[in-house]
């Protein structure tokens, strides 16, 4: 579900950042979504944008291009997304960031 729940602004917050305000905005979101019968919540970001899971980055394929909020969105630039997107250039798959 996409939560009421807005993911902490990165000006207010950097999401690099590893602290309990930015845990704390995701259990909301997570909590949200658990309460209502998802698994898992969407976040936006304060412009009202895809922006993250709770814990996790978000892609979409359509029409066989990938896509993932650009980092200017508020998201996690983690490990996993740098995976993701390094596998598709490898794979000669285009994607939009």
């Amino acid at each position: 579900m996409v939560s009421s729940w807005r993911r902490i602004n990165p000006l207010t917050l950097p999401p690099q950042a590893k602290c309990s305000a930015n845990y704390a905005n995701a259990s909301l979101a997570k909590i949200e979504a658990v309460k209502a019968g998802y698994d898992e919540a969407i976040m936006l970001n304060t412009q009202g944008m895809v922006s993250e899971g709770t814990g996790e980055n978000i892609f979409r394929v359509k029409r066989g291009v990938l896509s993932t909020p650009n980092a200017a969105a508020g998201i996690l630039r983690g490990i996993t997304r740098d995976t993701v997107i390094q596998l598709a250039a490898d794979l000669n798959i285009s994607c939009h960031r």
